[in-house]
């Protein structure tokens, strides 16, 4: 999924069984309303699958239609949750980004006439740099887009000249930040070729940068790798992660760095950074409304995802329903591990005594499997446990996700089938 940075049970475990009908009920009996104030709102619209860059404009009448059916189901939520819910962070897709100009109006519009924005709202936009033009970022940021996210393009050995003008187009445009993301880990990024990206990333300077793995559409085969693939991103992460620090950015949190002065940067000292699924945020929230295809949001612990197929999605509409294909209530077991999860991807620790007395847990005790597994990292100098915290040392957060996927009982389900 495009965009996504955390969900935790991950989409695919979602069940088809708790489709519109189940979590539109959720929806209708969810009383509690601190799940609503803040919220987070992702709008999707996919990319034209003819293009991999993102190619804006298109056909004006298809950009219209697509802009009234994400105001469609927007108003549909509203209605069927029955109140506005006060929205504290935004994201757009790169395809809707792509969209004409008085389509991303329009959509700015329904957000307006469904939704609390509030006056310090985040506002990410992902785009695609080689495609924009001038008149598509103004518009952009008259919609209140505050960060522009971009990626480094894999056939770009040597995007220096691309970044600069990328950047200082948005600049001008005045954008509170610019975000990149940087894919080495593509099984065919040579140790030169992630070099010269993060040379001109510490040149034109973005206030963030992400180390990703490329997105593979839906029903596209991802390419596979030279062998050692994981030792290869390891010296590659490495040598990017010494890079970065010197040339001033601060490693905020799993695989994501930022210069000092930006507000994720900030959010990290104070230790109010939290991820969604669609990015970062400085401040939690316990609700995510998803609109357009395939976007995935949750009401508390209801997670769901809608229709992936546009014939499904707009059907579905076209009879007032919510687009809602799967979901997910996660269980209080899925809601301590995502806790655990989240401070080590953030924080590089986790408050032990802060879970147990959170969950009602005994920690040591609940996850004595992965004390186990822990211990080896323990004796490598990667992690440090007492009975306060479990910490990643600095050399360990080059293991975090390693770290956090212990936690995660879905990463081995043929395991948890067994009897």
């Amino acid at each position: 999924m495009e965009g996504m940075q955390f969900c935790y049970p991950k989409p695919q475990w979602f069940a088809q069984a708790l489709g519109s009908s189940y979590v539109e009920a959720w929806i209708k009996a969810s009383g509690q309303p601190y799940w609503y104030r803040p919220a987070t709102l992702a709008v999707f619209a996919p990319l034209d699958p003819r293009s991999s860059d993102g190619d804006i404009g298109g056909d004006a009448g298809a950009n219209d239609a697509r802009a009234a059916l994400l105001a469609r189901e927007m108003a549909l939520f509203a209605r069927v949750h029955g109140e506005r819910a006060g929205v504290a962070e935004i994201f757009w897709s790169a395809g809707l980004t792509a969209l004409s100009e008085t389509a991303l109006e329009a959509v700015r519009s329904a957000i307006d006439r469904c939704y609390d924005v509030q006056a310090q709202a985040g506002f990410t936009a992902r785009i695609a740099a080689m495609s924009t033009r001038p008149s598509q970022l103004s518009t952009l940021r008259e919609c209140g887009v505050t960060t522009l996210h971009t990626s480094v393009p894999l056939m770009h050995a040597h995007p220096r000249a691309l970044l600069e003008r990328f950047i200082a187009a948005a600049r001008h445009e005045g954008f509170r930040s610019v975000a990149v993301d940087l894919p080495i880990g593509d099984p065919y990024v040579s140790a030169r070729t992630a070099r010269a990206w993060v040379q001109a990333l510490c040149i034109s300077r973005p206030n963030r940068v992400f180390l990703t793995r490329p997105w593979v559409r839906q029903g596209v085969r991802p390419r596979t790798g030279p062998p050692d693939p994981d030792l290869r991103l390891q010296r590659i992460w490495q040598e990017t992660f010494a890079s970065l620090v010197a040339a001033g950015y601060e490693h905020i949190a799993h695989d994501v760095f930022a210069l000092h002065a930006d507000e994720l940067a900030d959010a990290k000292r104070l230790a109010t950074l939290v991820p969604w699924c669609y990015g970062y945020s400085t401040r939690m929230s316990h609700a995510s409304i998803a609109i357009g295809e395939g976007a995935v949001g949750n009401v508390g612990p209801m997670q769901y995802q809608n229709c992936r197929d546009f014939a499904s999605y707009a059907a579905m509409l076209e009879r007032e329903g919510l687009p809602i294909e799967r979901g997910m209530l996660a269980s209080a077991d899925d809601l301590v591990r995502r806790s655990i999860m989240v401070g080590l991807l953030t924080n590089f620790c986790v408050d032990i005594e802060a879970i147990e007395e959170c969950y009602g847990i005994d920690f040591r005790a609940a996850f004595a499997a992965q004390f186990v597994a822990l211990d080896p990292l323990e004796r490598e100098g990667f992690v440090e446990i007492d009975a306060r915290q479990l910490r990643l040392t600095p050399t360990g957060r080059f293991a975090c996700g390693r770290v956090a996927k212990l936690f995660d009982r879905y990463a081995q389900p043929l395991q948890q089938a067994r009897p």
